[in-house]
């Protein structure tokens, strides 16, 4: 007999959260079906894999890249590489979920979380508050591109697509212009002289990121990235990773991880 589906709701959710929290996410799931949204975000305290308080917008997809992130394990092919991290660098880090997930597989590490969506940023630094206020992270809200330069939304009328929020060049009718920043510069800019870990999820300016000079690939150690259309060969991202001493592992899925050769051997 199937269990009745708040029973098995809590079921799923009980393994990475508390109970109250469990049953605010039934209330959150219910609502978006009915198209009810309050204002507020909820609250919700995780245990595993992410420790610790978690906010989601009660509209838009931010429950579906908690279920990405948290049930789905679209990062475990990372841990299971068994990269060391000291440093990570976050880059479409959204609502921080993935930086969450790694500050807390990695607890001694440093993190830079990059998001450009300004109101997904908002959420992003409560998120990541705790670290930040403990020194071990940075949120920056920007783009990132292959030069310090602006940009514009691609789509800036699409409400709600939280997880799917593109960057262009910048035009003369653009009112609302974004930053765009190259990871050589927040490098440089927040002290990370080498990066362990450099997660890449930006709808595609994953071409433009590995345009031009890419030099501060000799700096990171390993690669998470998804990969949008065809960015994978527009990026010529296979042939740089092995000019840059990088061994590919690609399971099909939803994360194609990049380990530098030195770094897998150890």
């Amino acid at each position: 007999m199937r269990m009745p589906w708040t029973v098995s709701f809590l079921a799923d959710w009980l393994p990475h959260m508390d109970l109250n929290s469990a049953v605010r996410l039934r209330k959150l799931a219910i609502n978006n079906e009915m198209g009810a949204y309050p204002t507020e975000p909820v609250r919700l305290n995780l245990r595993a894999p992410i420790r610790g308080p978690v906010f989601l917008r009660t509209r838009g997809t931010d429950f579906e890249t908690l279920v990405e992130i948290v049930k789905g394990g679209v990062y475990r092919c990372v841990l299971d590489a068994g990269i060391p991290c000291r440093t990570v660098i976050d880059l479409g880090s959204n609502i921080g979920l993935a930086s969450l997930y790694f500050a807390s597989a990695f607890p001694s590490c440093r993190v830079l979380a990059v998001e450009p969506n300004r109101g997904t940023f908002e959420i992003l630094e409560m998120n990541l508050q705790p670290l930040i206020a403990a020194g071990r992270g940075h949120a920056v809200n920007a783009a990132i591109w292959d030069r310090d330069t602006m940009l514009a939304a691609w789509e800036p009328d699409v409400p709600d697509l939280f997880s799917g929020f593109k960057v262009r060049p910048l035009n003369a009718a653009d009112t609302e212009p974004i930053r765009g920043r190259s990871i050589a510069s927040l490098m440089a800019e927040f002290g990370f002289h080498s990066v362990d870990l450099l997660k890449i999820d930006i709808e595609g300016a994953e071409v433009a990121l590995f345009r031009g000079d890419t030099g501060w690939l000799d700096c990171v150690n390993a690669i998470a990235i998804e990969f949008h259309e065809r960015s994978r060969d527009a990026s010529n991202f296979d042939a740089l990773m092995q000019h840059h001493g990088f061994r590919v592992q690609d399971n099909g899925g939803h994360t194609v991880v990049a380990v530098k050769r030195l770094v897998a051997a150890t």
